[in-house]
């Protein structure tokens, strides 16, 4: 049998121990990030934030916090997340020092956990009126009621998937960022698409189908653009450095594990036991 290297990170006990491939926090609510230029991985446990160095296996305590979806802005070597006070969203940040600040802009009425960050350092939303929000950049003509959004790579695209009540449609919808345009990647009636998520190559895209069997069950299915169902069911997805991976968490009697399916040869290996919320490290 084939071993794949990992990377678990066990916030219980906030050490970070061997190798290369592969993160896992042990719970959380998918509360951890990882910036692929410095290596550092930050994540959440016990209302602190904490800073993990692959290199040195070494973690800080950045301080007290308490925030959802968290990203790292790579532009500014920040780590973010969503505050909600009172019901005020806002999105604050933390350097690698732990120096805490706000970074939202109040006229862009943010009201959600939906946001990402561009390669050159501007911040991407759905704003309050469901429109796609970036600094020097119109909003779409579309409105979103949006469960999720991914940055291309190249910094060329923006990947929202959306929900319309008004007839039950999923949509996962990209928009050029040079031009406005839209485009419908994939759409499908009375399921919910969720965690998108871009390829390497920024050509494709992982989401989560979910859906209500004949049991009356709700089952998530991994598909990738255009809509193919991978013949998975899991949550979480991300994708191996070269795209021809995809890693994944799924739950099978309440026990969270995480696998690896290979795309090219349509098999799949269960890497870590007990785990969930993987990020593929390079």
């Amino acid at each position: 049998m084939k071993v794949i290297p990992v990377i678990a990170i066990a916030i219980l006990f906030t050490y970070v121990s061997c190798s290369d491939n592969i993160t896992n926090p042990a719970g959380g609510n998918s509360n951890i990030v990882w910036d692929k230029i410095s290596g550092n991985i930050a994540y959440q446990y016990n209302d602190s934030l904490f800073l993990a160095d692959k290199t040195t296996r070494s973690v800080k305590n950045l301080g007290s916090c308490s925030l959802s979806h968290l990203k790292f802005s790579r532009a500014f070597d920040l780590i973010t997340g969503i505050s909600i006070d009172t019901g005020i969203y806002s999105i604050e940040a933390y350097d690698l020092d732990g120096n805490h600040s706000e970074v939202d802009e109040p006229e862009t009425f943010f009201d959600n956990f939906v946001y990402d960050w561009l390669p050159d350092g501007r911040l991407a939303h759905i704003n309050q009126s469901g429109y796609v929000f970036i600094n020097n950049f119109v909003p779409t003509i579309v409105t979103f009621n949006a469960n999720g959004m991914a940055c291309s790579p190249d910094g060329k695209k923006i990947v929202v998937a959306n929900f319309d009540e008004t007839d039950s449609t999923s949509e996962l919808i990209e928009i050029d960022i040079a031009t406005g345009d839209t485009s419908v990647l994939s759409m499908d009636r009375y399921n919910h698409y969720s965690d998108p998520v871009y390829s390497p190559d920024s050509k494709k895209v992982l989401f989560v189908n979910s859906r209500t069997n004949n049991l009356g069950n709700s089952v998530k299915d991994i598909f990738i653009t255009p809509h193919t169902s991978l013949g998975i069911t899991g949550e979480n997805p991300d994708w191996s450095p070269d795209g021809s991976k995809v890693i994944f968490s799924s739950t099978d009697i309440g026990v969270p594990h995480i696998f690896v399916f290979d795309i090219n040869e349509n098999t799949f290996t269960e890497v870590i036991p007990g785990g969930n919320y993987p990020l593929w490290i390079e």
